[in-house]
């Protein structure tokens, strides 16, 4: 393989899948994170199968993908690569943003102590527990209200 279109293969393929990149150039333990966050985010999008799950999901598919993308072709090249996906910068702003979707990417996080990993994954855990509760009780409001609009409310 030509190694001047290796990195821009590694981009292109975590662009695609976020952590394919790494896994093509044998960099598993960083792509476990991301994988991780798509693979839930997928999951979720087709569990609740509404209109504002995937557009929550591709939003986080993005944020996901970008730095990945970047990382890998950083990789590749050879340059030094403190992987995006794994700086307190971008890991804590994943987990207001994806909840426990992210806890892969706050695990693999070593800038931070296994004692303040433990404290983020209760606190994130709380707030999504209170999040299901309130948009359990929500939820068919604005499912109701999204009808009377006619707006679509579910992926056919």
């Amino acid at each position: 393989m030509n190694d001047a279109l290796r990195p821009w293969i590694a981009g292109f393929l975590s662009l695609m899948l976020p952590g394919l990149g790494q896994l093509y150039l044998g960099r598993r333990t960083e792509a476990i994170g991301p994988l991780c966050v798509v693979v839930a985010a997928a999951v979720a999008s087709h569990i609740f199968n509404s209109v504002s799950t995937t557009i929550m999901m591709e939003v986080i598919y993005g944020a996901t993908a970008l730095p990945s993308a970047r990382d890998a072709f950083r990789a590749a090249k050879g340059l030094d690569v403190r992987a995006s996906t794994q700086a307190v910068g971008y890991v804590i702003p994943m987990l207001f943003m994806a909840g426990p979707l992210a806890l892969p990417l706050l695990w693999q996080t070593p800038q931070l102590s296994q004692r303040a990993k433990i404290i983020w994954t209760m606190v994130v855990v709380v707030i999504a527990v209170v999040c299901i509760f309130l948009l359990a009780a929500v939820g068919p409001m604005i499912e109701r209200s999204a009808q009377s609009l006619g707006l679509p409310t579910s992926i056919q």
